[in-house]
């Protein structure tokens, strides 16, 4: 199982740092709706932990076990369908996590589970459309390679959503239009990656996957796709 020790911690992250040990006494990991199964809770001396069920690696660890190489639709799909599943379970009983990224995203064991995956690492309490905004960001990820927005410069993430997203609505920024998100292949197109030629199926499967992170990534939450309506959609 692994273990978070909770407490002030500038060198592993602001409220605890993870390590691993062996339960001796149950063999149980039954999984539920995607999400990392807790198993108790007890102190060290001082120190407060939370034991969890042991996973394999995160997204992030993958993608860069692949040097950022893009993950195919298909391997993509299954990932994404875990994660609603997953909110859509949170949601139901007024749960959210809030700080949805591929490093708390969790593969369970990929050489005899491939992409089958789980969340951890909870944040904080916000509605239920900042996680739809993060699925669509971690979808992205997964596509391109790459992250959508910069994250070391506010102005530049904003440029950037600004550009790929459109001007925000009226009610957000008082002024604006309706906004607007460039098909994958524009992207890519833009990014100076010119497209191959697709048959009709797959280019149908690419325009399903385009709407959904649309859907993901609406500047308006109101209009953000929730769970489940994502479960519905024709993606999956």
């Amino acid at each position: 199982m692994a273990f978070i020790i909770l407490g002030q911690n500038t060198q592993k992250g602001s409220f605890g740092k993870v390590a691993k040990c062996l339960n001796l006494t149950t063999c149980n990991t039954e999984a539920k709706n995607n999400i990392v199964r807790f198993m108790e809770s007890f102190r060290v001396k001082n120190l407060s932990c939370l034991s969890f069920e042991m996973l394999d690696r995160s997204l992030s660890d993958l993608m860069s076990e692949r040097r950022l190489m893009p993950l195919s639709l298909n391997e993509i799909r299954p990932v994404i369908h875990q994660l609603l599943v997953a909110f859509d379970a949170l949601k139901d009983i007024g749960m959210l996590h809030t700080d949805l990224k591929p490093d708390n995203i969790m593969l369970v064991n990929h050489k005899d589970q491939p992409y089958k995956v789980k969340l951890i690492d909870f944040g904080l309490a916000r509605p239920v459309t900042v996680d739809m905004w993060g699925v669509g960001c971690v979808t992205a990820f997964l596509y391109f390679g790459m992250h959508l927005f910069p994250g070391n410069c506010e102005y530049h993430c904003m440029k950037t959503m600004v550009q790929l997203l459109g001007q925000p609505e009226d009610h957000l920024l008082s002024a604006g239009i309706h906004s607007l998100l460039k098909s994958p292949e524009e992207y890519r197109k833009d990014a100076g990656v010119i497209p191959k030629e697709r048959d009709a199926l797959a280019y149908e499967d690419l325009m399903a996957f385009s709407s959904l992170l649309k859907s993901f990534l609406h500047l308006d939450p109101t209009k953000r796709i929730i769970p489940k309506q994502a479960l519905k959609h024709p993606f999956f």
